[in-house]
């Protein structure tokens, strides 16, 4: 998909077509969506918080349920066995607030057909596990961001652009994300080469890749805008 030069919102999967470089930018995008829900008041008061490892997320997630079940006995291997059938999809976040109140679930995704269509997929075959087990976790609601994350201004090819990170809740449990560029500066509008959008394209790509892991590193006395790396055991 072409870019257009003067401005839009884009997402990794546009911006690259390596599959470990668009994996990268999206765990950098998590982070600082997940760091920001740290200090939402959706988090507040949970008992517990799951943040998917992304490594060996099955197990892990099931160990936690196992914990965070509050009298229900969860059968470990037949949850497992779910997992490797492909029946069950482990979440982005998970919210335990015992059994007196609302436990969620969250799922992070690019805001594209694709990964819309990907996250309420995994929303609904982790709501399949809940009923599967009867535990009490729920597609979340309680987090409904409107945020926006604005980075340096960049040049490319001899014009400055402003780029921000956009966030939102898109139905219950998903969170969706885009990555927008405004053109600063107006000229004569001319119909850009396909050189140049490939150029673009690239160069867009190169930056904000770099751009959202310095935007992650980025730490305060309070924790800051990130939680832990999600890529790490």
């Amino acid at each position: 998909m072409a870019l257009n030069p003067n401005g839009g919102c884009t997402t990794p999967q546009e911006l690259w077509s390596n599959m470990a470089e668009k994996q990268q930018m999206e765990r950098e995008i998590e982070r600082i969506i997940i760091g920001h829900f740290r200090t939402d008041k959706a988090a507040q008061g949970a008992i517990d918080l799951f943040i998917d490892p992304a490594i060996n997320g099955p197990q892990v997630v099931t160990d936690w349920l196992s914990r965070n079940s509050f009298g229900r006995v969860v059968d470990k291997k037949q949850m497992m066995a779910g997992f490797a059938q492909g029946k069950y999809s482990v979440p982005d976040i998970i919210t335990s607030r015992g059994a007196l109140a609302k436990s969620e679930f969250y799922e992070i995704k690019p805001n594209s057909q694709d990964g819309v269509n990907r996250g309420v997929t995994e929303v609904i075959a982790f709501t399949q596990l809940t009923a599967d087990f009867k535990l009490l976790f729920f597609p979340g609601t309680d987090y409904d961001p409107n945020m926006s994350v604005p980075f340096n201004p960049v040049d490319i090819a001899g014009e400055t652009y402003d780029i921000e990170l956009k966030w939102f809740r898109h139905g219950l449990g998903l969170i969706v994300y885009e990555l927008c560029y405004r053109r600063r500066r107006k000229q004569k509008q001319e119909a850009p080469s396909r050189f140049f959008e490939m150029a673009f394209l690239f160069l867009l790509g190169m930056i904000l890749l770099i751009m959202l892991r310095g935007k992650s590193l980025e730490t305060s006395p309070a924790g800051g805008l990130l939680g832990p790396r999600t890529d790490e055991a």
